[in-house]
């Protein structure tokens, strides 16, 4: 009867130590040391990622969310990545124009470019930039 009810215990503390490290708010980064400065940044250089069969497409970035229609920038992409400039810690949205067989499609993500001190993982405490690449590459189209 004790047995059971130290069981019951330990596994109830086992379980609810493992839900709490999993659905902590706190997220491990992996970092990599060679994309690090020491000076800490103003601005960082978004990655695009734009499907690569179809050339010349609109990109349109917007400041905050996509119905608060605060154009930042709108620009014609014609390689299969693209960097563009923007500052930190503010969200982005993108909107990418794909015409296809006469049909329009519209790939839409949003981005939050921020910034972490990073003092263990490298040889030297440095900023590293995280949440930077944005994919607005279409899915099958069927």
């Amino acid at each position: 009867m004790v047995l059971r009810n130290y069981i019951k215990i330990t596994s109830g503390a086992v379980i609810f130590l493992l839900i709490a490290f999993l659905f902590s708010c706190e997220k491990l980064k992996i970092i990599n040391c060679s994309e690090c400065t020491v000076k800490e940044p103003d601005e960082i250089y978004l990655e695009i990622k734009i499907d690569p069969v179809i050339l010349g497409t609109e990109i349109t970035l917007y400041e905050g969310n996509l119905e608060d229609s605060v154009i930042y920038y709108r620009f014609l992409v014609y390689s299969k990545v693209a960097y563009y400039k923007v500052p930190l810690n503010r969200s982005f949205t993108l909107t990418a124009k794909y015409t296809i067989d006469g049909k329009t499609y519209v790939a839409v993500n949003s981005v939050l470019p921020r910034i972490v001190y990073e003092t263990e993982q490298c040889t030297e405490p440095c900023y590293y930039v995280y949440d930077k690449t944005i994919n607005l590459r279409l899915k099958d189209l069927k």
